[in-house]
């Protein structure tokens, strides 16, 4: 009986293991957490990235990686769904309504964004 039950435990390991393990093969190339090139990209000195939608939980998201990517960040949002909490430190959050043209226009001319996400969208 006790070697059934070691048997069976290392049959159950096994497979446990190729379960666990097992990679699709469409997945195979793509890259992982353990990629370690990630954490030496940065973005140029002085590139500015503006970000809609700032105070929502993708906008914040995306605000706090081009942070840590070295970009100034300013985050746009009119608090319609997004809340100030979510404003990552580092991060300046304008308010404003990006229905308005001219907010729109004078923000672009004043402040020269290199990179754009426009997340911004309340349904």
């Amino acid at each position: 009986m006790r070697r059934v039950t070691f048997l069976f435990s290392l049959l159950l390991s096994f497979y446990m293991y190729r379960i666990l393990s097992y990679v699709s093969p469409h997945l195979r190339d793509c890259p992982s957490s353990k990629f370690k090139g990630l954490n030496s990209v940065r973005a140029p000195i002085g590139y500015k990235a503006l970000v809609t939608g700032g105070a929502g939980f993708i906008g914040s998201h995306v605000a706090k990686d081009c942070f840590n990517f070295g970009f100034e960040v300013v985050a746009v949002a009119d608090m319609s769904g997004g809340f100030r909490k979510n404003v990552p430190a580092g991060v300046r959050l304008v308010l404003g309504d990006l229905k308005d043209a001219k907010f729109v226009s004078d923000l672009m001319e004043k402040e020269r964004f290199d990179v754009v996400y426009h997340l911004a969208a309340y349904f």
